[in-house]
């Protein structure tokens, strides 16, 4: 029988466990982070030994992604149908100080390189990149739209 497809979860390059792909989606505090002296819960995630699937689990790991418009772009264009895809795609730095790597790997220290305007403006014009931005457009005058609703039923 294959071994479950997991992500490792890091705070920082401490790692907090890992996040498993099953339904529903479970997590596993590792054995490092519950023996810390200053043990501490993320989220609504009680730190116990053992898997914990629980709507704070899912809670937590959906509150990582994207939402909305960018969310749905990456779901298509990545074929990403589960909450699982969907953080295996986005790996890396998440909300919060997060960092979900796939199992084995560890956060590498943060690197900087220097650019300048041009360069940015030859990136954005790289294929893939307008597709993008006229979602994000999309989303930010939806968006406005809707909190302007909102404000309006308000008042």
């Amino acid at each position: 029988m294959p071994e479950m497809a997991q992500l490792a979860v890091f705070f920082g390059d401490q790692l907090v466990g890992h996040v498993f792909d099953s339904a529903p989606l479970s997590f596993t505090y590792s054995d490092a982070w519950l023996a810390r002296p200053e043990t501490a819960q993320i989220a609504a995630i009680t730190p116990t030994a053992g898997p914990i699937s629980s709507a704070a689990v899912t809670a937590f790991f959906e509150n990582l992604l994207p939402e909305g418009e960018l969310r749905r772009f990456i779901a298509s264009s990545k074929k990403a149908s589960t909450l699982f895809a969907l953080l295996r795609e986005v790996a890396g730095d998440t909300a919060g100080g997060f960092v979900i790597l796939p199992a084995g790997q560890s956060p590498e220290r943060p690197a900087y390189q220097a650019t300048t305007w041009a360069a940015l403006a030859a990136r954005l014009r790289l294929p893939g990149a307008k597709t993008l931005a006229l979602r994000l457009q999309s989303f930010v005058r939806t968006t406005t739209q809707q909190m302007s609703k909102r404000l309006l039923s308000e008042s």
